[in-house]
């Protein structure tokens, strides 16, 4: 195959990938494609380009503090919360946290704060959930996470 950049032969590789995500340099292994080594340009199908892309995504969400997809889940999920009703009480438009739990977007440091104060803070919980008029059982909602997740607090 040849470079459509500068003509030369590409190469067939998986051998690890270098690329800039949001002003960081992220290597991820097994990402096959063709390369040129005279230019640097690659080619890759669109599955590989996607599994590059949240490779890039996740190591950064790791690096800043952020929640991870599965992270984001599980949260929602021991809150008893539809992804709508998350969205409402976090003050997000649809469809964001369907795109945070499959790994699409990243959310940002503030959703991160906000979730983890529903998380551990059942009065805080009680203030959204009122705003976003979701119904409470009682006075107040105290189902917490069956455990916590990986990182306790989200830096500032």
């Amino acid at each position: 195959m040849r470079c459509c950049e500068c003509g030369s032969d590409m190469r067939f590789t998986n051998e690890p990938i270098t690329e800039e995500f949001r002003g960081k340099e992220y290597t991820v292994n097994g990402i096959e494609r063709w390369e040129c080594d005279h230019c640097g340009n690659n080619l890759m199908t669109g599955e590989m380009a996607t599994i590059l892309a949240k490779s890039q995504a996740r190591q950064y969400a790791i690096d800043e503090g952020l929640f991870l997809p599965e992270e984001i889940k599980e949260i929602r999920q021991s809150l008893g919360l539809t992804q709508e009703q998350f969205e409402s009480v976090i003050g997000v438009k649809f469809p964001a946290v369907s795109r945070w739990e499959n790994g699409a977007t990243l959310p940002t440091k503030t959703a991160c704060k906000i979730m983890q104060a529903l998380r551990d803070e059942p009065l805080i919980r009680n203030v959204f959930y009122e705003m976003a008029g979701i119904e409470l059982k009682g006075k107040t909602k105290e189902k917490k996470p069956s455990k916590q997740t990986k990182r306790d607090a989200v830096p500032a």
